[in-house]
């Protein structure tokens, strides 16, 4: 996945403090897949920059034998997501529905840990 360092990167470059940590022996997706986690990344982190008005996101990448983990997390003010994420649309987050719906493509799950006040994280898990 070197697109996500280059993601990374331009926030950086747009002012926004983000770290990326990446564990384990790094290996290639499937196009579809790269491209789906990459695309993830990219609205999880305009949604921290744009409507969560964080100051630090933490971006992490942990290549395990069977699986990719990825978190997101930031420190803005968060939200009460929904206890069926298929209702995000219904409350306009479209941009995390699109995350969602993303993630079950390629068959990863997806899942978002939020209050407000205290941030939020994505999770996500890719068989590989």
């Amino acid at each position: 996945l070197p697109q996500v360092p280059e993601l990374v990167e331009s926030f950086r470059r747009a002012g926004c403090d983000v770290a990326l940590h990446v564990g384990g022996d790094p290996r290639s997706l499937t196009a579809a897949a790269g491209l789906t986690v990459y695309r993830i990344v990219q609205e999880a982190l305009a949604n921290a920059a744009r409507h969560a008005r964080a100051r630090t996101i933490q971006v992490k990448m942990m290549f395990a034998d069977q699986a990719l983990h990825l978190q997101i997390s930031d420190d803005g003010q968060g939200f009460a997501p929904p206890e069926r994420l298929s209702s995000l649309s219904q409350d306009g987050h479209f941009g995390l529905m699109g995350m969602q719906e993303r993630a079950e493509l390629i068959g990863a799950q997806l899942r978002i840990h939020s209050s407000p006040g205290q941030g939020t994280t994505i999770d996500i898990a890719l068989p590989t």
